[in-house]
């Protein structure tokens, strides 16, 4: 039987079939029909392309992205550096058939597009370019685009393309899924002229999507394991109920309270858990209220860092307590705890601190990781109210339709669920004392305009309750989102943020204020060492200079936990540049070319030592059988690398299925 996703079998002619498809092709845009005598999958994304009105005569798809952000994408893009080895056996294979090897990510943007350089040639007219996007809504019918809308893999061929100017090309894609999550990560694909078409390249791109996958499974292992040995060190230190989650949400381990106070779903899911997305940002914390069988909840979910990504998070619940607040005490910082030099950043500190005497609105903007919730934080500890509550509230995790209930509260027996004793909302609990609304701009439009009325007539009423409640807060909201754009679209109220916006603080990001690196490494490496009862660690010259040039998209937060890897990880008193993330290293080695790496372990007496090219470490040789000096060089290479199986497979310049297989 026929596979309904290959466009042509080996014994139609190409040129036949697409003088078919050309007729076909005119009558639907025409209003014609035409959709019944083509294949199904053809037929439904005509449809949705016609719908979401992309023009058939689209000459080009459009370029979202430049060189230099295609280029750093790339060297965090999880898919391209698992499917490189793949990508470059596509390409050697198909080398002499004209076809251009693709990699494009979950939104169809492409990667990277390589192959012969007549055809790539050909392709760049129709901007079939890294940095273009061609899903469906900006590049209609295409392998790439279909493939990500139905999630399957698919060949088109010629004139079965929406947009006239790809009839003259095929092209065969497969998407690549996350194990953990499920997610789409992005599609490879086979693309070139149509007189090329030929149905094994669609087994070949799904033979590669799922090779891919089998790795990314193998890699979800070792992240589980890298979250379970987390999880079993915090539970020596913690008291409170604890889970260790994948990247998915679901709970690896946890303690017996967990189930005992009723906190999982049917799912395995803790209730409450934000969307993945939102928590799965570099370093990103998340805090959220859940009702459990003998009490309410304050739960904590912190992203465990490993090989520089997120693997896992950990959760922490602990009961709430205190005056009937609802809201467990948060750690006060002060402006004095708030470390850098530079003169950005030193200027927000210094109206952060006159905004302090007032109780005007404040809002604080910057990206994520640049320290917004610590500055709300000294804001509020060096105001009057500082004795009064501290209410942090992330508004991009709260589900829309729990909005209303967790920022207004609710009378007992308002609706079916609803706790017998009633709730107090937030801004309730924050009476006397500061709300903070992190994620401001996360809110949904309809709850925008609850809040601008609460904020203007500074007062609350509770659902299913009629008195109105007094409320004498000071607010402070933040966000990471551009709210000029976000109104310019309709997605964030202009009243609403001229209200917040009385006084306004921008947090530079740390590649903005690069001169405090090194006051914030320090800072940083000593409570890391002194936490950890470890000697004191100091930054070589050449490892500040990648650290210097690195970008920092996960800005204070990213460097913090960079510091606390390395006083876990490096043995000696001195932090080199192999000592250092391989994304620190990537990033920087364009631009410094840091020397080899020394040797940090003196050479033992006894047997003999060799040494790699690529490895400081010794290796040694009189280790009895090759598979067993073969395991000698991985252990070493593992060990140089802090356990990055990538970071390891780079040098010792093969793929790391071996390195998992050799250690089987």
């Amino acid at each position: 039987m026929r596979n309904p996703n290959i466009a042509i079998d080996i014994y139609t002619s190409p040129k036949r079939h697409n003088k078919v498809l050309e007729g076909l092709w005119e009558r639907f845009v025409s209003g014609e029909g035409g959709a019944e005598r083509v294949r199904e999958v053809v037929a439904a994304s005509w449809t949705r392309c016609r719908s979401g009105g992309v023009h058939p005569l689209n000459h080009r798809a459009p370029i979202v992205a430049s060189q230099e952000e295609i280029a750093r994408s790339c060297r965090y893009d999880r898919l391209l550096q698992v499917a490189q080895p793949w990508l470059d056996e596509m390409k050697a294979a198909s080398a002499d058939s004209g076809h251009l090897v693709v990699i494009a990510d979950a939104s169809g943007l492409l990667l990277s597009v390589e192959g012969d350089r007549l055809v790539r040639r050909r392709a760049e007219r129709m901007n079939f370019v890294p940095g273009a996007r061609w899903a469906e809504a900006t590049a209609g019918t295409n392998a790439i685009g279909t493939a990500l809308a139905t999630g399957l893999p698919v060949q088109i061929f010629a004139a079965e393309h929406w947009c006239q100017i790809v009839h003259s090309w095929t092209c065969s894609a497969a998407p690549v899924r996350d194990p953990v999550t499920g997610s789409l990560l992005g599609v490879i694909d086979l693309t070139g002229p149509f007189a090329a078409v030929h149905p094994h390249s669609l087994v070949l791109v799904t033979s590669v999507a799922r090779a891919v996958e089998g790795e990314l499974h193998r890699e979800a292992e070792w992240e589980r394991a890298a979250v379970i040995a987390a999880y079993s060190s915090a539970r020596r230190q913690a008291q409170e109920v604890l889970a260790a989650l994948d990247r998915g949400g679901r709970v690896l381990a946890g303690s017996d309270a967990l189930m005992e106070e009723g906190l999982l779903d049917p799912n395995g899911r803790p209730f409450g858990l934000p969307e993945a997305n939102r928590w799965l940002e570099l370093g990103s914390a998340v805090e959220w209220d859940v009702e459990g069988r003998r009490g309410r909840y304050r739960c904590e979910l912190r992203a465990v860092i490993q090989g520089g990504r997120v693997v896992g998070a950990l959760m922490r619940a602990g009961a709430v307590s205190g005056r009937g607040s609802g809201t467990k005490a948060l750690p006060r910082c002060r402006f004095e705890e708030l470390m850098g030099q530079s003169e950005a950043f030193r200027r927000v500190i210094l109206t952060g601190q006159q905004a302090a005497a007032h109780s005007l609105p404040v809002l604080i903007l910057g990206e994520s990781g640049t320290g917004k919730e610590r500055l709300a934080q000294a804001i509020h500890a060096a105001s009057s109210r500082a004795h009064g509550p501290f209410v942090a509230v992330n508004c991009g995790a709260i589900p829309r339709e729990l909005v209303a209930s967790e920022f207004f509260g609710y009378d007992p027996g308002s609706f079916t669920g609803a706790s017998r004793e009633g709730k107090p909302g937030k801004f309730e609990l924050a009476r006397g004392g500061t709300i903070f609304l992190d994620e401001i701009g996360e809110m949904p439009p309809d709850a925008q305009v609850h809040l601008l009325r609460v904020l203007e007539e500074r007062e609350v009423v509770r659902i299913g309750g009629r008195a109105p409640i007094r409320l004498d807060i000071r607010v402070i909201a933040a966000t990471s989102r551009d709210l000029e754009k976000a109104m310019r679209e309709g997605t964030f109220r202009k009243d609403l943020f001229y209200r917040l916006s009385v006084v306004c603080l921008t947090l530079p990001p740390l590649r903005e204020r690069r001169d405090d690196i090194p006051l914030l490494l320090d800072h940083f490496l000593r409570r890391a060492c002194e936490e950890l009862a470890r000697p004191p660690l100091h930054v070589s010259s050449e490892a500040l200079a990648l650290l210097w040039e690195y970008p920092w998209p996960g800005n204070v937060r990213e460097l913090r936990n960079v510091a606390y890897r390395l006083a876990l990880q490096v043995d000696g008193p001195v932090v080199r540049p192999e000592h250092l993330p391989p994304e620190v290293y990537a990033a920087s080695r364009d631009r410094f070319a840091a020397p080899g790496p020394p040797a940090t372990h003196p050479a033992p007496a006894g047997p003999a030592v060799r040494r790699t090219r690529s490895l400081s470490l010794p290796v040694r040789s009189d280790v009895g059988t090759l598979e067993e000096q073969e395991r000698e060089l991985i252990r070493v290479a593992l060990s140089e690398s802090g356990g990055n199986v990538t970071a390891a497979a780079r040098r010792l310049g093969i793929h790391r299925s071996t390195i998992y297989r050799k250690l089987s």
